[in-house]
């Protein structure tokens, strides 16, 4: 389905940003097709194509509750990565997703409050991982470049 927008290590922007928007608008109509087939693009234990990590934020952003229900494969998959990145682009991209999948988990919890359900999924389910995230986040990309604003904005999400 979408094998071919990130077939080139580097961005070509022309082809990814309409094929990234896509998928986007897909996921409202069908969010755990669209984060399986971006997550067949994410080898576990290997860095990804910086719009797959792009691809998924934006999913959590604009289909968060069922983007929770596919959220721990997608932690498994960010988790073990997030150490090894090197580039500016991508400690952005990271920051920037995993601040979306800590605000997805907020809305899931306030769509259940206001249906008067008791959420499935819970916050401490992601715990590790987030942990991981905050630490590699905030002890290792801080100090070493400059602050911004992805770093600052998924501070909140993430604590």
């Amino acid at each position: 389905m979408c094998a071919g927008y990130c077939c080139c290590q580097e961005s070509v922007t022309d082809i990814s940003v309409p094929c990234s928007t896509c998928l986007v608008l897909l996921s409202g109509v069908n969010c755990s097709l669209v984060v399986d087939e971006l997550l067949s693009l994410f080898p576990a234990g290997q860095q990804p194509h910086y719009y797959v990590v792009k691809t998924l934020a934006d999913v959590a952003a604009n289909s968060p509750v069922p983007f929770v229900a596919k959220l721990k494969e997608v932690m498994a998959r960010m988790t073990p990565v997030i150490g090894g990145i090197k580039k500016s682009p991508m400690k952005w991209v990271f920051a920037t997703a995993y601040g979306r999948c800590s605000e997805s988990m907020g809305h899931y919890q306030a769509s259940k409050a206001e249906a008067g359900e008791e959420p499935t999924i819970t916050p401490a389910s992601f715990e590790i991982h987030m942990a991981a995230a905050f630490d590699v986040l905030f002890n290792s990309w801080l100090p070493e470049e400059k602050v911004t604003a992805s770093h600052t904005d998924c501070e909140g999400p993430l604590s």
